[in-house]
């Protein structure tokens, strides 16, 4: 009896062995893709073009600087904020970094700075607010110096998502509540133990510094911030020109439990190969659209973005961004998708899409028609839709962003499941083959044994 049941468990083992080595190894795959950066550097030091012309600017306008680094920058921490602080009208944007050179953003584009952080101008007019996000070498020793400069000389300091590990390198939350997305708030608190870190709010809002919870928090943190530094009038022309709906400052703790970490991999273990999904980004792109698409889908575990423009180079989005895109779309081959974000182009990207879309039977999404405050909600309904539904949401934690659906099941035949179950079928057909495998093993060493017994 005692040798079934230890064959039995043997068995078990195998087909959670099976399932789990197969799911872990996808989850690493598809984690290494959300980052989406270019294997050593992605910059070109000669013939870069000139600093795009600030929208807007004007001396009666507050400055804001945005900071990035050459090592990487998480893409909705930087668009988003840049995107609301232009649309209120009240704020001149610049992007700045250590050098001047190509910034990969996660998702799969490159922003090019407009200004260096030892520019000799930056101490002839006044920052009023310094923009954080989540940068791949968070302690960068430039970035941390003229954080600390900055903010010595007045600027409000914002932190969105896991810039909070800059900031907090630079003693800038000492003695102060801070928040941070909810995936390293305990690290952080270990870290940095002289922080008040808080959990289940959308942003904390500071006389001198300010921080958001994960990603999309960002949109939620940057309005208050412009309402306190330039009046409600700015925060509204904000909202009412992009499009977007405030969010409650107190939200619910946000956390993974097992059956999201089992949706995330069995999509990266048996969902088969990701989607490859070419995004078009024309001139005068919208800098929300690009964002969701780029932040969402590689978080799905299920699709792929590949940034698509019609020509090699930089072009100019629609809050004045140097932004470039990976690929061209006239060369793209191996894709999957086509969807083509809105912009200020007259339509010459859509037309070049639609003429590869069709060379190549490809299904074509144009999202011109797309609010840019809805951009989020709009690429997590496509995702239920292709997916399912628990994907998505799982997605939309990640980003934190509260996205809800009442289609959680549909009897229609193009509607979104509410589970990832062809994933889960292949993933009990693997343990299966796992469990039989060892089934095979185990009466192969009986049958040697039983062999050397009756030899003996």
């Amino acid at each position: 009896m005692s040798r079934r049941i230890a064959a039995g468990a043997l068995i078990a083992l195998g087909f959670v062995m099976t399932v789990l080595v197969v799911a872990g190894w996808g989850g690493l795959g598809a984690m290494s893709r959300m980052m989406a950066l270019p294997e050593g550097s992605a910059v070109e030091t000669a013939a870069l073009p000139p600093p795009a012309a600030a929208v807007g600017a004007a001396t009666e306008r507050l400055l804001a600087l945005v900071l990035a680094s050459p090592a990487g920058t998480e893409i909705t921490d930087l668009l988003a904020p840049v995107a609301v602080l232009v649309a209120s009208g009240a704020f001149e944007v610049r992007i700045a970094a250590p050098a001047r050179v190509a910034v990969p953003l996660t998702g799969g584009i490159d922003l090019l700075p407009d200004i260096t952080l030892d520019e000799p101008a930056l101490g002839q007019r006044p920052v009023a607010l310094v923009v954080v996000p989540l940068l791949l070498d968070a302690s960068n020793p430039e970035i941390v110096a003229g954080l600390q400069r900055l903010a010595a000389a007045g600027a409000h300091v914002l932190s969105v998502c896991e810039g909070a590990r800059t900031v907090a390198a630079a003693g800038l939350f000492e003695g102060l509540p801070a928040t941070t997305h909810f995936f390293v708030l305990d690290s952080l608190a270990k870290a940095h133990p002289g922080v008040a870190w808080r959990s289940g709010v959308r942003f904390i809002a500071g006389e001198r510094v300010s921080s958001s919870a994960g990603v999309t928090a960002a949109i939620d943190a940057t309005l208050d911030v412009v309402r306190r530094l330039a009046g409600p009038a700015a925060a509204r022309r904000a909202i009412d020109r992009l499009g977007l709906i405030e969010r409650l400052q107190i939200q619910a703790p946000a956390e993974f439990d097992l059956s999201e970490i089992g949706v995330l991999l069995l999509g990266a273990g048996f969902g088969g190969s990701p989607a490859q999904v070419g995004v078009v980004v024309p001139a005068g792109v919208d800098e929300l659209q690009l964002a969701a698409l780029l932040d969402l889908q590689p978080r799905s575990f299920r699709a792929e973005p590949r940034t698509l423009s019609l020509a090699p180079g930089w072009l100019t989005s629609r809050h004045g961004l140097r932004l470039r895109a990976r690929g061209v779309l006239g060369e793209a081959v191996g894709l999957d998708e086509l969807v083509v974000a809105a912009g200020d182009d007259d339509g010459a990207a859509l037309t070049a899409a639609r003429a590869l879309a069709s060379r190549d039977g490809l299904p074509l999404e144009d999202l011109a028609g797309v609010v840019p405050g809805r951009s989020f909600d709009h690429v997590l309904d496509g995702l239920a839709t292709r997916s399912d539904v628990m994907t998505a949401r799982v997605a939309a934690e990640m980003v934190e962003w509260p996205w809800q659906t009442a289609r959680e099941s549909s009897a229609a035949d193009d509607g979104p499941r509410a589970w990832a179950w062809p994933a889960a079928l292949r993933a009990l057909a693997w343990g299966a083959g796992g469990a039989a495998l060892v089934a095979w093993w185990l009466g192969r060493s009986r049958r040697r044994l039983a062999q050397a017994e009756r030899r003996g």
